[in-house]
């Protein structure tokens, strides 16, 4: 129920990646609306319950953007399907990031938005863009990169059509939506830094003034470096996409040999949808690129994950693109019910073996792996249990402020339960007199 804690006496002892002290205040840096949503679940006991939801959602609007744009409810089924089966999609809404919440409102965005041009209502319009602002207070990078294509998209159709006022009260909704999130991202800026810049910089670079968009010898200095040094070129730039790509074309689906991209491109130049998946695509395209000015895509965990709000413009494509491969191979136009029978059962038995290598062999891999993601674990936290530790005060031992098992267990006002903190060496004393009824441990 609070927006920041007291920063604590000694913040050395407790700083951890992401977290800023400042002004008195002890916050993180990322936008509010996915804490707000991750502080319910912690609440009501279930922290671990919010991206599943989350997903679900995803998984629902996805099922209903496919069947409107392709008007069959079997593509929409089948999308459905390989978003359940993906690692992408599993591992990041089993997790604590943000990127599950930035996917279902970007769905939202477009889904709504596509209803809205459909039935020309400004209330659908205005719901697409509280679902644009909602995306700007979780990622505003991320808004910022799927707005442009899906916009110029919603203009480039009404100037076509000559519907010159229809668009001006199309945008006109959807400001409507974006404007009041937009005021509410202001106030909150505010609030944690009342003296800082201008609201667009947000709380990133008040964290780290070189975590910035551009090229630069100071991009991401003393932070992390990429491909063994310093700063942001466009080579980089350009090495992190291809990376990236080839990892996705595993990590999408799980499927072997990359082939997780080889429905994509058909109905992008076949089929009555080019333009749509083409939009859709775009909005893919736009994270790529975007991204691509960004220093730190060298270490993005569970593949591109900045580019998981593009998952639509993969998803849709492909499950369109399955549909058109099998009734190009059936020949349709011959209208011959058991030829199209044959394929469609050929097709089936295709897409079930490559689900079924992804769910035999790829997917629990990848869970392995996120199992002890950036090695934290429940060790601490079970040892500590074990020990029935009360009134304890941990030091932990850390490489610089990453592997901190015992930060995420601290209640932030220091009031109750175990305190975990940085093993300092000397420095500990100062901590320890702090709390002279205390257990110590290391």
């Amino acid at each position: 129920g609070h927006l920041w804690a007291p920063a604590p006496l000694y913040p050395d002892f407790f700083a951890f990646e992401h977290m800023i002290v400042e002004n008195g205040k002890w916050f993180g840096k990322y936008p509010p609306l996915f804490p707000l949503l991750l502080s319910i679940g912690v609440r009501a006991g279930v922290p671990w319950m919010v991206n599943p939801l989350i997903g679900a959602l995803s998984g629902l609007t996805l099922f209903f953007l496919t069947t409107r744009i392709t008007g069959s409810r079997g593509s929409g089924l089948l999308a459905w399907l390989l978003l359940l089966t993906s690692p992408f999609f599993l591992l990041l809404n089993a997790g604590m990031m943000a990127h599950g919440l930035a996917l279902l409102l970007t769905l939202l965005f477009i889904h709504l938005g596509w209803k809205g041009l459909e039935q020309n209502k400004a209330s659908w319009a205005a719901l697409s863009g509280l679902c644009m602002g909602g995306l700007i207070l979780t990622r505003p990078f991320t808004a910022f990169l799927v707005f442009i294509p899906v916009t110029l998209y919603i203009v480039i159709l009404n100037v076509q059509k000559h519907r010159f006022m229809g668009c001006l009260k199309y945008m006109a909704a959807m400001a409507m939506g974006i404007v009041p999130v937009l005021l509410l991202s202001v106030l909150w800026h505010k609030l944690y830094l009342p003296e800082n810049r201008h609201f667009l910089d947000f709380l990133y670079s008040s964290y780290n003034v070189t975590d910035t968009l551009g090229f630069g010898a100071d991009k991401g200095k003393g932070w992390l470096k990429t491909w063994g040094s310093w700063g942001h070129t466009p080579a980089k730039g350009f090495r992190s996409i291809y990376n990236y790509l080839s990892y996705t074309a595993q990590h999408l689906f799980g499927w072997p040999l990359g082939l997780s991209f080889a429905f994509v491109g058909i109905p992008l130049f076949f089929g009555r949808r080019k333009a749509v998946c083409g939009i859709l695509f775009s909005t893919f395209c736009f994270l790529v690129v975007g991204h691509m000015f960004y220093w730190a895509t060298q270490h993005l965990g569970y593949g591109a994950r900045y580019w998981f709000s593009g998952m639509a413009g993969l998803l849709v494509p492909t499950a369109l693109g399955i549909k058109l491969f099998r009734d190009d191979a059936a020949g349709t136009s011959l209208e011959d019910p058991a030829r199209k029978q044959r394929v469609s059962f050929f097709m089936v038995l295709v897409l079930m073996g490559l689900t079924a290598w992804n769910l035999a062999l790829y997917l629990p891999q990848r869970l392995e792996e996120a199992h002890c993601y950036g090695n934290v674990s429940a060790k601490l936290e079970n040892a500590a249990k074990d020990l029935h530790l009360e009134h304890s005060l941990v030091f932990v031992k850390t490489e610089n402020l990453q592997y901190n098992d015992g930060f995420f267990m601290n209640d932030p006002f220091m009031k109750a339960g175990v305190i975990f903190a940085r093993d300092l060496g000397e420095k500990n004393q100062i901590l320890m007199n702090q709390y002279p009824e205390y257990d110590i441990y290391l």
